[in-house]
C-alpha cells in the first residue's frame, strides 16, 4: 500500500506503508502544489505543480506529463471511484472533468456563478456528487456548493457558511451514513457539520483554540470524524455517551467517601 504526501512548495513524497519507507521522491522545475490523488486500484497518482499536471506510476515507478495546465490556478484534483474520470477545480470558478478511458472524448466543463472563489473539492463516496468550497475573504464568508456529476453537471444545492475574521472555511468533505452529512474545518477553530437538508449547520464543535485546516470523516465508522489544528491537535470527534451512561460513568471513577 503506497501512501503519497505533499506540502506547498516542497517536494512531494511516496511511501511504502508497511515499512515507512520513502519510495520516491516527486520534484519537478516549478514547485508542486500541496494536493494530489490516487487512481483506485492502479497505483496511479496524479498531481501539479502550477504550471503543469502529472501522473506518477507506483508499479512501474517515474513520472509522465499529463497535461500543460492552461486554465488557472489548480485548487483540488480527484478521481472516481471507479477510475474513468480525473476532476480539477481551478481558481477562480472553472471545473474540468476529463475521462481517463477514452482521452479522445476530451472534458467536460463547467463554469459556476458568483463572487466567490473555487478553493477546494471533495467527491462523495459514490463519486455521483462533487462538494465545492467557494471563499471570500472580502466577504467573510463562504459557499458550499453540491453538484451532481454524474452525468450532467448541474448544480444541486448551495450552502451559505459562517462568517470569521478571515473568512471562509477549509477542507469540506461528504461523510455520515450514505454521506448525508458536510463536515468543515474554519478559521475560527470550530469544526461546523450540516445536514444535507437543510442550509444551517446542525452542529458546532468546539475544541480546537486556533484554526482548524483539515477534517476527514471516517469512511468505515459513519459516527466518527477526525480534525487538525493550527494549535498542534488532532481531534477525533463521535456521538456523545447517553446520559445514563455518562452517570455511571462518573459514578464509577468518583473517590470513596
Amino acid at each position: 500500500m503506497l501512501l503519497a504526501t505533499f506540502g506547498d512548495h516542497e517536494v512531494g513524497r511516496v511511501w511504502e506503508v508497511s515499512t515507512g519507507e520513502c519510495v520516491a521522491a516527486l520534484s519537478r522545475r516549478t514547485p508542486l502544489l500541496g494536493l494530489g490523488c490516487w487512481k483506485p486500484s492502479e497505483d496511479i497518482l496524479f498531481f501539479a505543480s502550477a504550471e503543469d499536471i502529472y501522473s506518477y506510476d507506483g508499479r512501474q515507478g517515474g513520472v509522465r506529463h499529463w497535461r500543460r495546465n492552461r486554465w488557472g490556478v489548480l485548487r483540488g484534483v480527484a478521481v472516481t471511484a471507479d477510475g474513468r474520470n480525473l476532476i480539477c477545480g481551478f481558481e477562480p470558478d472553472l471545473i474540468l472533468i476529463w475521462d481517463l478511458w477514452d482521452p479522445e472524448v476530451g472534458y467536460r466543463q463547467l463554469n459556476l456563478k458568483g463572487k466567490r472563489v473555487l478553493r477546494s473539492i471533495c467527491l462523495s463516496q459514490g463519486s455521483g456528487e462533487l462538494l465545492v468550497n467557494l471563499n471570500s475573504q472580502e466577504e467573510l464568508v463562504a459557499e458550499l456548493v453540491v453538484l451532481d456529476i454524474s452525468r450532467e453537471m448541474r448544480e444541486v444545492k448551495r450552502y451559505t457558511c459562517h462568517e470569521s475574521r478571515r473568512g471562509g472555511v477549509m477542507s469540506p468533505c461528504f461523510g455520515g451514513f450514505l454521506s448525508r452529512f458536510i463536515v468543515s474545518g474554519s478559521f475560527n477553530g470550530k469544526v461546523y457539520i450540516w445536514s444535507r437538508e437543510y442550509h444551517e449547520p446542525v452542529e458546532v464543535l468546539s475544541g480546537h483554540t486556533d484554526d482548524v485546516l483539515s477534517v476527514t470523516w471516517n469512511p468505515k465508522v459513519p459516527t466518527m470524524l477526525a480534525s487538525g489544528s493550527d494549535d498542534g491537535c488532532v481531534r477525533i470527534w463521535g456521538p456523545a455517551a447517553p446520559r445514563r451512561e455518562r452517570k455511571r460513568s462518573s459514578a464509577a471513577t468518583a473517590p470513596n467517601s
